[in-house]
């Protein structure tokens, strides 16, 4: 590997010891009270702080203490922002998400949000009544639209647009992604054509050019919390994205028969050839993207992403 090309550095983290003393800070201040919602936490404190899983480029914790508990992430802040954003633009929608509490911005370019608690679980096969109501919930977020496609970007005036001006080229942007993965050994020069002439071979379904519909982009079990038997609330909106509704059903497909199919019955849609090359193409796409994210990020959780896409190239379903 050439010298001036290093293994990207891992994103700055705060110590338990600051992100307790940041969210009581940010709890009990009129600085932080979120936009979105005017709510304000006065004289809160923190008497206890649990680490959460999450992505390799976040922290997450669980808060308690006599207002809570809370759940603070830790992240890029233009990621942090655009959850924000979405998380206010879908539930004023009626969609059941995360109620934020409080917001700001950390040094080198890091953010942070904080959103009350929701007691639940993940969503399983076995929640018929839930996954249908999944279904028909997306239908509400695929009602919503925006301007652009691709990942969601808020400016300072609190608007946000997709990235890019059509759905190709933002899918292009992840494509783009395949040398980096080349040139830092985690796909071989032979492997990233294979995917490039796979995606060419399906490149008509690509093409998409309807309105851009918002999207959550990460939709996956974990995501889809549910209470009793009722879903209660879908989280974790720090990979918003505007364009293709398929994009969502593609990312959600990765959990299985027992999860997918009676999410698309709730959502409308039969599963046909054409929609099955679409979600397949979709998938594999997503996960050069996610391998990318993962590399960069300094992350080490690869061959989940990597042996589908390359079974997928090489002419299996992916």
């Amino acid at each position: 590997m050439d010298a001036a090309d290093p293994i990207p550095t891992p994103p700055p983290r705060l110590t338990e010891a600051e992100v307790h003393a940041l969210a009581e800070s940010a709890l009990s201040s009129r600085m932080t009270v979120s936009r979105m919602t005017g709510s304000r936490v006065t004289g809160s404190r923190v008497t206890g702080l649990s680490p959460l899983a999450g992505s390799v480029g976040n922290q997450n914790f669980r808060l308690d203490g006599p207002g809570g508990p809370w759940a603070i992430k830790l992240g890029p802040a233009a990621e942090v922002a655009a959850e924000a954003w979405a998380t206010g633009a879908v539930g004023a929608a009626g969609v059941a998400v995360p109620r934020i509490v409080a917001d700001g911005a950390l040094p080198e370019r890091r953010r942070f949000l904080i959103t009350a608690w929701l007691d639940g679980r993940p969503i399983r096969a076995g929640d018929r009544a839930a996954l249908h109501r999944t279904g028909r919930t997306l239908r509400v977020l695929h009602g919503l639209g925006g301007p652009g496609y691709g990942p969601v970007d808020v400016v300072p005036d609190g608007s946000a647009r997709g990235r890019r001006d059509g759905w190709a080229e933002a899918l292009a942007d992840l494509l783009a992604g395949l040398s980096d993965l080349v040139r830092h050994g985690l796909l071989t020069a032979g492997e990233a054509d294979r995917v490039r002439h796979a995606v060419a071979d399906h490149g008509g379904l690509t093409g998409y050019s309807g309105p851009g519909v918002l999207l959550h982009g990460d939709l996956k079990p974990a995501h889809l919390f549910v209470a009793g038997d009722a879903l209660a609330a879908i989280i974790d909106w720090g990979d918003p994205w505007i364009g293709d509704p398929r994009w969502d059903l593609a990312r959600l497909s990765m959990a299985g028969a027992g999860i997918f199919r009676p999410v698309l019955a709730g959502y409308g849609l039969d599963l046909d050839a054409e929609l099955g090359r679409t979600l397949a193409l979709y998938r594999a796409i997503w996960r050069v993207g996610s391998l990318h994210y993962e590399l960069m990020a300094s992350g080490d959780w690869f061959d989940a992403y990597r042996r589908p896409l390359l079974a997928w190239a090489a002419g299996g379903s992916g």
